[in-house]
């Protein structure tokens, strides 16, 4: 397969909305919580160094009852000094496989000049986000599904995992959460399920 550059960023410009589910595998809960996946990580595939990825619990963040089943992943791009991308994600759980749930967000067509301003405006500001599904709500940006991921492996130690990106366009078909979970638990041992597998290291808590 070929490798994802970064991983975030690849799903939301390579594969748009259409490898999306519009429902996610299951809803947050209490037993999903895995604090392995906390921490700062690095993809091995990712050719600048610096860059990494942030992960911690959603509730450190913001303090709403709604997310706190959740955790927050933020990607540090420009060799890791700017924030570009931000969202809450979830676990799902099919039989022992574990799953995550990444919302999906796009900017509203009708103003798409806005599209281009720097994300921070609207990132760092609490009164424009949804902490529900960690994307931003100010009428710029809409919630347009989940990408999902399967986790295939943490390292010995927790300091290493590796991913595998679910590539099924028939998702944005699905109706419903129950058919989501269904169509998953058909298909998640079928190699042609994915789309590409990413591999992280921990550089950081």
């Amino acid at each position: 397969m070929n490798k994802l550059v970064l991983l975030i960023v690849i799903l939301f410009t390579s594969y748009s909305c259409k490898n999306t589910a519009t429902y996610p595998i299951s809803e947050p809960s209490a037993e999903m919580m895995d604090d392995r996946v906390a921490g700062k990580w690095k993809m091995i595939e990712d050719p600048v160094p610096e860059n990494y990825y942030e992960v911690y619990r959603a509730d450190k963040v913001f303090k709403d009852e709604d997310v706190k089943y959740l955790y927050h992943i933020r990607f540090w791009n420009r060799k890791g000094t700017n924030p570009t991308f931000e969202s809450n994600l979830h676990f799902s759980k099919i039989n022992k496989e574990l799953f995550i749930n990444l919302p999906y967000w796009q900017a509203r067509a009708h103003i798409n000049h806005k599209a281009n301003m720097s994300s921070e405006l609207y990132m760092h500001n609490p009164d424009l986000y949804d902490t529900t599904i960690g994307v931003i709500n100010d009428g710029f940006f809409k919630n347009f599904g989940y990408f999902l991921v399967k986790v295939l492996e943490f390292g010995e130690y927790n300091d290493k995992i590796t991913l595998a990106v679910v590539g099924d366009p028939s998702l944005r078909s699905l109706n419903s959460q129950q058919e989501v979970y269904d169509h998953v638990a058909e298909n998640m041992n079928k190699p042609a399920f994915y789309s590409d597998t990413v591999h992280l290291y921990k550089i950081g808590e």
